[in-house]
């Protein structure tokens, strides 16, 4: 076995990525700048899941991308001259467990009050003797075809994109998929009270007037839901209170939903891994957060709003709409 110093001249390197599709997110800054800065180095990727391969599914700064189910540590360790975890966890300590890694530091990094890609960009420039820029924009690379689901959805649904306003609606979060995947049949039936205890989500109720009331304000908007398989009780339910919608629940991959936010005129969204994928586009964002933590904020932008209460049900639905309305009137000014 090797031994790792900041010192060694690192030819290649495994990345472990986190879990979370929007902790994933939010890694691609630093996973950028350290191949912009270092373009012979290769990089390989190991992921924990799905959803976080998907986001680095085509990007150009890395060179192989393993799935962690498939590769376990001890069968590639020898192969790389250094292994660098981007977020330390219950399951990357176990995947790691016995080898030497490089960790950042939360602790020493949270100090600097930094939000959490800025953090892991000085995380890598720091052992690769680089000064890291500030993070302006997360990197998702969508391909043709993905751009040609997107367009095939959007005809299937009569959307014309140029002349209409479309405003995006998450109403999970990862906990929610969890609760929706575990009791399935019976989450429509509780679904307002699980939707208020806390799950990072805003309650569904909230969205629905929400929704209503855009609706008849901005008579141009159709409404998009995005979210995951497990998350399609909760947009059956909302397309029963608000019948126009488009319900997009479950037909995107990562990429796709990239291509979609591009297309959309606003998202408004729980924090929640789609959020920090809107943040690799131009789409305004209004972001619904709970608690005092600012490390995973969206991406700090003129066209980002967030509201932030100690628990999500203390959002009022008045409050989401006068930001969403400010967002609008440009767009209403400039279409047709």
């Amino acid at each position: 076995m090797f031994k790792m110093t900041t010192k060694t001249k690192h030819q290649k390197i495994l990345i472990i990525c986190p879990h979370r599709l929007g902790d994933m997110v939010i890694c691609t800054p630093a996973i950028k700048q350290l191949k912009d800065h270092c373009p012979d180095l290769i990089i390989d990727a190991v992921a924990f899941s799905k959803p976080a391969m998907q986001v680095l599914n085509y990007n150009p700064a890395i060179n192989n991308l393993f799935l962690i189910t498939d590769h376990p540590l001890k069968d590639i360790y020898d192969h790389y001259d250094g292994i660098y975890n981007l977020y330390t966890s219950s399951k990357s300590s176990v995947y790691t467990q016995g080898f030497e890694v490089n960790e950042m530091d939360r602790g020493r990094f949270y100090a600097f009050r930094l939000h959490r890609a800025d953090m892991l960009a000085k995380f890598l420039a720091e052992h690769f003797h680089y000064k890291p820029e500030e993070t302006k924009q997360y990197f998702i690379y969508p391909q043709a075809h993905h751009i040609n689901l997107v367009n095939d959805l959007l005809k299937l649904n009569k959307v014309d994109s140029e002349e209409t306003i479309l405003i995006g609606l998450h109403l999970g979060s990862s906990r929610v998929q969890f609760v929706s995947h575990k009791w399935h049949q019976w989450a429509n039936i509780y679904l307002n009270s699980l939707m208020s205890l806390g799950l990072k989500s805003w309650p569904i109720k909230k969205y629905i007037k929400l929704a209503k009331k855009i609706k008849r304000d901005f008579p141009k908007v159709k409404i998009i839901l995005t979210g995951t398989e497990n998350e399609k009780c909760m947009g059956e339910f909302f397309t029963r209170k608000v019948p126009d919608t488009i319900n997009f629940i479950g037909k995107t991959d990562v990429q796709s939903l990239s291509v979609l936010m591009s297309k959309l005129d606003l998202y408004i969204t729980n924090d929640t891994g789609p959020l920090h994928v809107s943040c690799a586009t131009q789409v305004p964002v209004i972001a619904l957060f709970r608690g005092q933590n600012k490390t995973f904020y969206p991406i700090k932008a003129d066209h980002h709003i967030v509201i932030q209460k100690n628990k999500l049900y203390q959002i009022s639905v008045a409050e989401v709409y006068y930001q969403t309305q400010q967002l609008l009137k440009n767009q209403v000014i400039s279409r047709p």
